[in-house]
């Protein structure tokens, strides 16, 4: 046998050990299409490398299986073996456990086994080694130990990373285009990181790029990898002609056998990209056949992500299936990656290597880049491409543009009540009056400009074409940009956009706007001016929208500082009294915040003019302090007093009626005890609702909602699940079906699937609710921990504990990491958790979570009839009574009320 052909037989039989037993029959047969000898060659080396039989092993192969563990409980230098993780054609793994004294540590133990290519797998096995010392990046798998057995056989102890493939978490969770392109940018850091090292990885592809549960990327398997520097390593690494690699992830350059360099691996994380957009390879390879490989690979150009999410070729069950798992439909899949994604990924798997990303860095600076919603490198557009590029998602038609208007006008008839008002202050008189007709000044300049975006510079003005808030957003940004010369117009511009932004549920670009904007005023007119209040206002708002309330209550109470030395009006100040208080409640102080509830309160009762709608709203909140802290009685009090102020000062159908009838049955269904007059008085507020709003407005959704609440309470189920499908459909056709509002809504039409036994049904709209908090909220936004907890009441039901316990652990860590250790809520999910240990027996953890949890629900100002408080006491004589200590349990057991 020539050499030639013992190198192909060789390089088959090592890849072939790396093919799982199922696919190794079809992947040899296409591997050797022609040439049945060849197959034979293989076959028998492969028999031989799977028998027991001493005699027919090579002597290294031997001392692999005498050093190699067989069943748990051997050792290998200091670490102990527990079980084989897996195995390929140059070692095995084991995870196994450092035990020798010092510390305990589970890592990942490689050590090299037999081939029939011993001694070149040994030289890379030592290469692999020197690379992974030389590599320290939190995204890259680190090496922690190294050595030689007895039988000298070297192994390598790596970090054990406990994860699945990239691919697979991104589907798990339903991770959003833009949440699977941040994981990917983990990826090119530590990918462009070796590179800095002069090491190529060149296996790069979903199975050694593992996801930890905590979201962090972790970089696999440089056994392939190739120093760029061939100085730094006595021993040549690999053959040219021994090809190891996995060919729906290698660069053209790798599958003809040339020389590789950075851009290698930039091609196969654009495989991996293509993949985590589309859910399939950019080539099915149907034999991975090597004339096959060679022909798609280096030859032809795969189609767009755009295009293979939508493929006829592809079955429409497979399409439907990709698509649910990035929380999307086919359609708004496609929309999302043609142009700047399809372009991206087109760069880097261009088979000229010279045409790719240099680098992976470069890659990541493009995605960078369009998550930003700025111009990608990968696209040369035109001024209009670049300017369009801000707004990505179009849902809202030409009324967005008519919300800036009135906000406009909203804003300078404040600024010229301001004046007025102060014309009569002697001492403000013409100050005040200077800055209202400057704000009058500016909401004209604005409004010329507004009224522009539908005018000149439309191509399509006239052509029957409808505006939508995409056009008349990034037309206003453009606008706005143009304005640098007017400063204080510019910054008026931009918080009106943030506004619109805000009411799109782009909450991030929102926040954008909103802070140029606050930057400018600063710069401007300084750090205590006016006009900086309505800014921090809506700046505050963006940010408890994201989950941010320390930093939404700076801003909130600086807003109220301004307002207060302005002197402004009573309803302003009043309003801001009551933001800060509804961010105070997010973070456990409720004493203060019912303070500054009342004090918002008396200001509106003495205010001249009145002004009947604010009083409402602050009547409206400070029943819900009360409601909160479990003070019923009040609550309901301060609901019938809005009620009544309602019905005098406002009309009959006015939405205000609507909101005091609902919270009224809202504090009845609470506490527990007036559960029919509940049901009346939410019906009632519902027929106001429609009568005022129609029942296509999100209030009407809304209240639907409520109503299904108390009608599960009372045993009405199918009547409540209709009533909360309603209200997701009604949310989703004001909102569009990714809004971020959406997860709660359908959130809470899983609880009532629950409520009601149906648990598949509660599964699969709690998936749904999760994978919209997901990419709307993020992973780490207390609304997405209120669907975990709620998911984990579902695995609770169905005796799925280890589930349960690690969505409602997942929920509570980002509670208390959001709120505080020490909130009520808080302490009310450490009693959800103790349900879930007790079903488990797991007394002694669950007592002490337990009483955690009451002890952070004191604290908070909770009374004891709160329905919060309610249920950690009857978990806590449930846990007694099961463990079999009924006397622990008298003292919670004689504070349930109506026991």
């Amino acid at each position: 046998m020539d050499a030639t052909r013992r190198k192909r037989i060789e390089a088959l039989f090592e890849a072939a050990l790396d093919v799982p037993e199922p696919r190794r029959d079809a992947w040899l047969a296409g591997q050797c299409a022609g040439d049945p000898e060849l197959e034979a060659e293989v076959r028998q080396l492969l028999a031989a490398h799977e028998r027991a039989g001493i005699l027919d092993l090579n002597a290294i192969d031997l001392a692999a299986r005498l050093q190699a563990p067989q069943d748990e409980d051997r050792r290998i230098g200091p670490y102990r073996i527990v079980r084989e993780l897996g195995r390929g054609g140059m070692a095995v793994v084991y995870l196994a456990v450092r035990e020798d004294g010092q510390f305990r540590q589970r890592v990942a133990l490689k050590l090299l086994r037999g081939s029939p290519d011993a001694d070149e797998l040994y030289a890379r096995f030592l290469a692999e080694r020197q690379i992974l010392a030389a590599l320290q990046h939190p995204n890259i798998s680190q090496m922690l130990d190294g050595g030689i057995t007895d039988g000298q056989l070297p192994y390598l102890v790596m970090e054990y990373v406990e994860g699945v493939p990239i691919t697979e978490y991104c589907d798990r969770r339903h991770l959003g285009i833009d949440a699977r392109l941040r994981l990917l940018l983990d990826v090119c850091s530590a990918v462009q990181h070796a590179h800095k090292n002069l090491v190529l990885h060149r296996d790069l592809k979903p199975a050694n790029i593992l996801v930890t549960d905590d979201g962090q990327v972790k970089l696999l398997d440089f056994g392939m990898a190739k120093l760029l520097n061939p100085l730094l390593s006595e021993q040549p690494i690999t053959r040219t002609d021994l090809r190891v690699l996995t060919p729906e992830y290698a660069s053209p350059e790798q599958i003809r056998g040339e020389t590789l360099s950075t851009a290698s691996d930039v091609y196969s994380l654009g495989v991996v990209l293509y993949e985590m957009l589309t859910g399939r390879p950019p080539y099915t390879l149907t034999t991975h056949g090597l004339q096959e490989t060679a022909e798609f690979i280096i030859e032809r150009d795969p189609e767009r992500p755009s295009a293979a999410v939508v493929s006829r070729d592809v079955p429409a069950e497979t399409i439907q299936a990709a698509a649910a798992a990035r929380g999307t439909t086919p359609e708004r899949l496609r929309r999302v990656l043609h142009g700047d994604l399809d372009a991206i990924v087109a760069r880097a798997l261009r088979k000229e290597a010279t045409l790719r990303y240099g680098t992976a860095e470069m890659l990541a600076d493009d995605i960078a880049r369009y998550l930003g919603g700025l111009p990608v490198l990968a696209t040369r557009g035109s001024r209009g491409y670049r300017a369009r590029k801000f707004l990505r998602r179009n849902r809202v038609q030409a009324l967005a543009g008519v919300l800036v208007l009135t906000s406009l006008s909203t804003g300078a008839g404040v600024a010229f009540w301001q004046a007025t008002s102060a014309h009569r202050a002697h001492y403000l008189a013409q100050s005040a009056l200077e800055d209202a007709e400057r704000a009058l000044q500016q909401s004209e300049a604005i409004t010329s400009y507004l009224i522009s975006l539908f005018e000149a510079g439309n191509p399509t003005a006239g052509a029957g074409v409808q505006l939508t808030a995409q056009d008349l957003l990034r037309r206003g940004i453009r606008r706005a940009d143009e304005l640098a010369h007017e400063p204080l117009v510019q910054a008026a511009m931009l918080e009106a956009l943030g506004r619109v932004q805000r009411s799109l549920g782009e909450y991030a670009e929102a926040r954008v706007l909103l802070e140029r904007s606050l930057l400018i005023r600063e710069q401007q007119r300084g750090g205590d001016h006016p006009e900086l209040a309505n800014t921090l206002v809506e700046l505050a708002d963006v940010l408890r929208l994201q989950g941010m309330y320390p930093e939404a209550l700076q801003r909130a109470e600086r807003a109220l500082r301004i307002r207060q030395s302005a002197q402004q009006a009573p309803h302003a100040i009043a309003e801001t009294q009551i933001q800060v208080a509804a961010l105070l409640v997010y973070l456990g102080d409720m004493t203060r915040a019912t303070a500054l509830v009342q004090q918002a309160v008396d200001t509106l009762e003495t205010a001249e003019p009145p002004d009947a709608p604010a009083l409402a709203r602050a009547l409206m909140r400070l029943g819900s302090m009360h409601q909160r802290v479990g003070d019923y009685a009040n609550a309901e009090a301060v609901f019938r007093r809005m009620l009544d102020h309602t019905r005098r000062s406002l009309p009959a159908d006015d939405p205000l009626v609507g909101d005091a009838l609902l919270n009224i049955g809202y504090v009845l269904l609470e506490s527990g005890n007036r559960l029919e007059e509940a049901e009346q008085l939410i019906q009632a507020g519902l027929e106001v609702r429609r009568r005022s709003l129609g029942p296509s407005n999100p209030l009407f959704g809304h209240a639907l909602g409520d109503l299904a609440q108390v009608q599960l309470l009372r045993g009405k189920y199918d009547e409540a699940i209709e009533n909360l499908r309603q209200h997701v459909v009604v949310l989703e056709r004001a909102y569009g079906p990714d809004y971020p509002i959406i997860a709660d809504g359908t959130s809470r039409l899983a609880d009532g699937y629950r409520e009601a036994g149906r648990l598949a049904e509660a599964e699969r709209a709690y998936e749904k609710a999760l994978a919209i908090a997901m990419r709307t909220h993020g992973p780490d936004h207390t609304a997405t921990a209120g669907i975990l907890s709620a998911y984990a009441r579902l695995r609770l039901a169905q005796k799925r504990y280890a589930e349960a316990e690690e969505h409602m652990r997942r929920a509570i860590s980002i509670r208390e990491r959001a709120l505080g250790p020490n909130v009520g809520l808080v302490g009310y999910m450490k009693g959800l958790l103790a349900e879930i240990l007790i079903a488990q027996d797991r007394y002694v953890e669950a007592e002490s979570l337990l009483k955690e949890g009451i002890e952070y629900t004191r604290q908070s100002g909770i009374r004891p009839i709160h329905r919060d408080y309610q249920a950690l006491m009857r978990t806590i004589v449930q846990l007694y009574e099961r463990w079999g200590r009924p006397e622990l349990a008298q003292p919670y057991r004689s504070q349930i009320v109506g026991r």
